[in-house]
């Protein structure tokens, strides 16, 4: 099946209507922010039917960078009678300041994966996958550690019969510095894979297998071919049945993406290397975020650079006459003359336009997403590109999923605040049209879509940059007769500035006061 290579730009962009909605107001998360600014709250979310979870890397165990230092949370939300309530938090079992605990997750049934990793020093955080939530986020620099955070690590929380959830282990890692193990996390089924992108020989993905008796032991890992030192291979991954998807958005200076099978006997081996095409500029991060269903892999470049469409008088001035005209023959005259212009390229910049197909130049980190396919006679070929309507800083293609017949798009500067694009499937498979998803009353810089996970009819998203960097999560739902609407946006407990007064009640002296 061959995608469209060229796709219709419907903007519709409208806010999220809210049902039922607990939003926090500016007051309060200006007063938040006052005490724990930068916690990224939301850097990455994971959802597993009933459960949601919101990572909390930069925040520490006195909350807003308090001693001790930040080592990060993790919070855990139940959906109940109708609405998302926070039930508890997760921690380190050995937190050290910087550990950035929460930096990257995976839910999956009764089993939670969470990375707590910081970069190394000078390393590129070049993006999330699937498995863990979109890219980018950050909320700011952990605090310095006696030992080195940047090796990173991963542990195992496992849900009981009480619905609660506790430590049963970690991952084995390599004792490597600046490895940033646990970087990108994946789980299906008993099978669990972790991203190492900051390994010397280019990174890694290593390969974890669950036994019967509930305990994991490593597989080896993926046999990705002539990798090179600051590759980045494993900085994000997705899978889909016996597939893996994993992106090195540092390769060869623009990116790439490598596709792994599982054959019948369990082993894995490459079935392809997609590099970024030549007309992506250096710095695009092709495979910042990836995603792959069936003979598809979708691979975002959040940071190539687009130019902005020419100034054209003629092609303005249809477009205002467009906007006025009542339907009739005028109107059809404007909308033929507009056709032939485009058709000769006259209303168009070089790689402008929303989901069309566009050479990359030197401009705006805007962003786009290529897709590829694979041919009946098994080698794969791109067959399509979508960009975003919007020109700026938009880092469209940050995060990337499936989600049922659509693909939803991270893109975290969008309109100022991040909007999620969602990108339709036509009759045919290919996906032909997009419209944004986000909400209208959230402010700049609140990096909408920087994480997002969804499982069947519920939704977290991660704001990261909201409130100034303390962050929100936005929850969402459906129907089998709505389309998705906010149920709720929700932010980490404030904490107490003053220790509680108890005691009973003392009467004022003379002067008015009460002892000192």
């Amino acid at each position: 099946m061959i995608l469209s290579k060229s796709l219709t730009a419907v903007v519709v962009v409208g806010g999220l209507s809210a049902a039922a909605t607990s939003a926090p107001s500016r007051a309060t998360i200006t007063e938040r922010n006052a005490i724990g600014a930068f916690t990224a709250f939301g850097r990455s979310v994971a959802i597993a039917g009933e459960f949601a979870f919101v990572g909390e890397p930069n925040v520490g165990g006195g909350r807003g960078g308090a001693a001790p230092p930040a080592a990060g949370v993790v919070h855990i939300f139940r959906y109940s009678t109708g609405t998302w309530k926070a039930v508890g938090e997760l921690r380190s079992s050995n937190a050290v300041g910087g550990d950035g605990f929460g930096s990257a997750m995976a839910a999956e049934g009764a089993t939670l994966l969470v990375g707590q990793v910081s970069p190394a020093p000078g390393a590129a955080n070049a993006g999330r996958g699937a498995g863990g939530g979109g890219g980018g986020g950050r909320g700011g620099a952990p605090v310095a550690a006696p030992r080195d955070t940047s090796v990173g690590s991963v542990q195992v929380f496992r849900r009981g019969a009480d619905l609660k959830w506790a430590p049963t282990g970690k991952l084995a890692s390599p004792d490597a510095a600046g490895a940033q193990f646990g970087s990108a996390l994946a789980l299906a089924g008993d099978m669990a894979f972790v991203g190492a992108p900051g390994l010397a020989a280019g990174g890694a993905v290593f390969v974890f297998q669950r036994a019967a008796d509930g305990t994991w032991s490593a597989a080896g890992s993926l046999p990705a071919q002539g990798l090179a030192a600051g590759d980045r291979f494993g900085a994000s991954m997705s899978h889909d049945g016996n597939r893996v998807v994993v992106g090195a958005p540092n390769r060869k200076g623009k990116g790439a993406v490598f596709l792994f099978k599982r054959d019948a006997n369990g082993a894995w081996t490459q079935e392809t290397e997609q590099v970024a095409p030549p007309n992506l500029p250096d710095g695009a991060l092709f495979g910042a975020a990836v995603a792959v269903k069936g003979d598809r892999i979708i691979a975002g470049a959040p940071g190539t650079n687009f130019a902005a469409p020419p100034t054209n008088a003629a092609r303005d001035s249809l477009l205002v006459s467009l906007a006025a005209a009542a339907p009739g023959a005028a109107r059809d005259s404007v909308v033929a003359r507009l056709t032939s212009m485009l058709a000769a390229g006259a209303g168009r910049g070089a790689g402008a336009g929303g989901g069309g197909r566009g050479g990359a130049q030197v401009g705006l980190a805007t962003g786009m997403v290529l897709v590829f396919e694979r041919a009946s006679f098994g080698s794969w070929r791109m067959v399509g590109t979508l960009a975003p309507f919007d020109f700026g800083n938009v880092s469209f293609g940050a995060a990337l999923r499936v989600v049922g017949t659509e693909l939803w798009i991270g893109a975290p500067g969008s309109d100022g605040a991040g909007r999620i694009y969602r990108a339709r499937a036509d009759a045919d498979g290919a996906w032909t049209g997009m419209t944004k998803l986000g909400v209208d009353t959230i402010e700049a810089g609140a990096q909408w879509a920087a994480s997002f996970a969804v499982s069947g009819d519920k939704a977290i998203v991660g704001m990261p940059g909201d409130g100034g960097g303390g962050g929100t999560v936005a929850f969402l739902g459906r129907s089998a007769t709505t389309d998705w609407t906010l149920r709720a946006l929700n932010m980490p407990p404030i904490p107490e500035r003053y220790p509680k007064v108890t005691g009973g009640e003392v009467k004022c002296g003379a002067d008015g006061k009460v002892g000192a």
